[in-house]
């Protein structure tokens, strides 16, 4: 096991063993796979466009928590939309 997984050279020893290579590789791509999933189903329910919606899932499985943050972002300024839109008007006097 590396002494310092902060650096460059500490995570090249870690990744030189197989097995935690394989680990780490699992990993990522199972974050991407179920993440991902959830992000398109959830964008869809919600009626996301789908130029951000796609831009989320490229960037989840590029960047990974990157990606979920964007839709995390798009998803609560759509509801705030909602909310406002939702909210009766002030009867003027």
């Amino acid at each position: 096991m590396p002494e310092d997984l902060s650096t460059l050279k500490g995570l090249q020893e870690l990744f030189s063993n197989d097995w935690a290579f394989a680990a780490a590789w699992t990993h990522y791509l199972v974050f991407d796979m179920v993440v991902g999933a959830w992000i398109a189903r959830d964008a869809v329910r919600l009626q996301i466009p789908w130029p951000l919606r796609s831009l989320a899932l490229l960037l989840t499985f590029l960047a990974g928590p990157v990606g979920f943050l964007v839709h995390l972002a798009a998803r609560m300024s759509l509801k705030r939309a909602i909310a406002v839109d939702d909210q009766p008007q002030a009867a003027q006097a």
